[in-house]
């Protein structure tokens, strides 16, 4: 039987104790869990390439995917499982925070440059494309994921940060 979990919620299945941490910005709906030691984070919370290639993933709400970092960040686990990627190592588990932090820093200053820049949805995504797809794996992101994602990111960012994009549309 599936049973949806809450945000914060713990729940005892055989031997594991799962806990279930909303992790909204990818989408509204993103959850991470941690399952006795191991959290698996969901896209939300970063995306890597198996290369180690960062994708920006902050499809719905920017400004929630930098908090769903913070709050991950906080919860203890001895094992950590990035989406697309899988287990991070021992020795780059410290480091993936701020890591992420960065990338989905610089990843927003890129997007609204872009959109400052360009006029058009059409023009944004092409520069897009080159900037954040080029020598990306079509196994781990095909182009048309790459497009409606890209294209949703630049609604988010115009939403939530109007003042930084001068009215451009």
């Amino acid at each position: 039987m599936d049973v949806a979990l809450a945000d914060g919620e713990e729940v005892t299945v055989g031997d594991h104790r799962i806990l279930a941490v909303e992790t909204i910005g990818h989408t509204r709906c993103s959850m991470a869990y941690r399952i006795d030691d191991i959290m698996l984070l969901s896209e939300t919370i970063g995306v890597m390439t198996p290369a180690g290639q960062y994708i920006p993933s902050f499809l719905v709400d920017y400004k929630k995917a930098v908090e769903s970092i913070k709050r991950v960040r906080e919860i203890p686990a001895k094992e950590l499982v990035l989406s697309h990627y899988g287990l991070v190592d021992e020795k780059d588990r410290g480091a993936l925070w701020d890591l992420l932090l960065k990338h989905i820093e610089e990843s927003r200053e890129k997007m609204l440059e872009i959109i400052r820049s360009y006029d058009t949805e059409e023009e944004r995504l092409a520069v897009m494309e080159k900037i954040f797809h080029t020598g990306i794996d079509k196994k781990d992101q095909p182009d048309s994921a790459f497009y409606i994602n890209a294209a949703s990111m630049l609604r988010t960012l115009i939403r939530q940060f109007p003042e930084e994009v001068n009215g451009c549309r």
